[in-house]
């Protein structure tokens, strides 16, 4: 198992590098066999990392209808593990797909959804990289200030995150909006400075595709002895570039061409890259790529509704808790009463210890039928009613005496 993972992992290093240096079919095969062997060993991360980097593939050679396959295939199963990466992924690559197909606003949702789940995940890189597409396609549709703006926040990240690519992106951007400001000068630098930084790192799609925007500029000042130099070196061997760096190279080529009077061979060239586009760019590609549309929306609308029922849910539980507690407080409470009344209660019978021998006596005095007095003294008021009492027993005394005497002297 650690050697199969090993392999997995040296594959996946190599479908990047390959890719990195323009060998599409090399990097396409080393992604195909970590793809085997991640099905193989039922390694679901695997599997997903592979199925976007052969979508990524297919996509940047133009072959939309396979990279819709592989995409619709890692949706789900991103869905399934959770994978926020994999589904901003997934939407940017959907983003530049509409983009070739010259469909900009909806390129742009899927660019600023991207950018969005990449905010999320506090990736800095990724999030310039949507960020600069975006600004690609505000670009197209003219609208200059949003996309100057669009491209500085770019920058900015691609300077914070340290990342190279991100960097040559940001300036080969700037750089074609300030051709289409019409500053050929500030365009040939920041694409000078691009080019550089390319060559440093060795990529040679990267490094090709500066140098053909170099030579657009060459060829706009006029430089045309500059421009076949770059267009020479985008491409040693122009067949073993990546598809849409070759289109470009021959319509380039195509108007240098024409720009020094050869028609013939401008008309071959332009007939080839013309071929090319209408080959790559067909009906089913559109009509896939919508399905693929429908597919993640509808993924990001269960989730919205996922996280909206979890959401209410622990809303649910809280107000559950507080009620607890309410009533757990309000139980406490009665119970603290109740139990003050009964040591009230408690307390007056102690006062009064003798009260049930008072009651057995007065129920053996009304049995016996025996007349008896009652005698109430309240603590406040003792000696008031002592008093009163003794005054009653005397009075009543005396006429018991005056009866008596009376029975005598009868």
């Amino acid at each position: 198992a650690t050697l199969l993972s090993l392999r997995m992992d040296i594959l996946e290093s190599f479908a990047q590098a390959y890719n990195q240096q323009g060998n599409a079919e090399l990097a396409m095969k080393a992604a195909t066999q970590s793809l085997a062997l991640a099905s193989k060993a039922a390694d679901k991360q695997r599997l997903l990392d592979s199925m976007i980097m052969l979508g990524r593939l297919h996509l940047q050679n133009n072959n939309l209808s396979k990279a819709y396959q592989y995409f619709k295939s890692a949706l789900p199963l991103a869905s399934e593990m959770g994978d926020q990466q994999a589904i901003a992924s997934i939407s940017m690559r959907l983003g530049m797909a509409y983009q070739k197909l010259e469909q900009h606003e909806l390129a742009l949702q899927h660019f600023n959804q991207a950018a969005g789940l990449y905010q999320q995940l506090d990736s800095l890189s990724a999030q310039a990289n949507a960020l600069i597409n975006s600004g690609d396609s505000q670009l197209v549709l003219k609208q200059l200030d949003k996309a100057k703006a669009t491209y500085d926040k770019a920058l900015k990240l691609a300077v914070e995150s340290e990342d190279p690519y991100m960097l040559i992106s940001a300036h080969v951007s700037l750089s074609e909006l300030a051709l289409e400001q019409g500053d050929l000068d500030q365009s040939e630098q920041l694409l000078t400075k691009a080019h550089q930084l390319a060559s440093q790192l060795s990529a040679q799609s990267i490094k090709a595709e500066t140098a053909l925007f170099l030579a657009n500029v060459f060829i706009k000042k006029q430089n045309y002895s500059s421009a076949k130099l770059m267009l020479a070196e985008a491409a040693p061997e122009p067949d073993k570039l990546a598809a849409y760096l070759k289109r470009k190279h021959l319509a380039l080529s195509a108007e240098l061409a024409a720009l020094e009077q050869q028609w013939q061979q401008a008309y071959q060239l332009e007939k080839t890259a013309n071929q090319l586009e209408v080959a790559e760019l067909n009906d089913t590609s559109k009509i896939q790529l919508d399905n693929l549309q429908s597919s993640l929306e509808l993924q990001l609308q269960q989730e919205k509704q996922q996280e909206l029922h979890f959401s209410q849910q622990t809303q649910l539980k809280q107000w559950l808790w507080m009620s607890l507690m309410l009533l757990a407080l309000t139980v406490f409470a009665l119970l603290l009463l109740l139990s003050k009344q009964k040591k009230n209660r408690s307390g007056a019978l102690i006062q009064l210890p003798q009260w049930r021998s008072f009651t057995e006596l007065v129920l053996h005095h009304h049995k016996a039928k025996t007349q008896g007095h009652l005698l109430l003294v309240m603590p406040m008021q003792t000696h008031a009613l002592l008093a009163k009492g003794l005054q009653q027993v005397r009075a009543d005394l005396e006429a018991l005496r005056a009866s008596l005497e009376d029975r005598k002297s009868t």
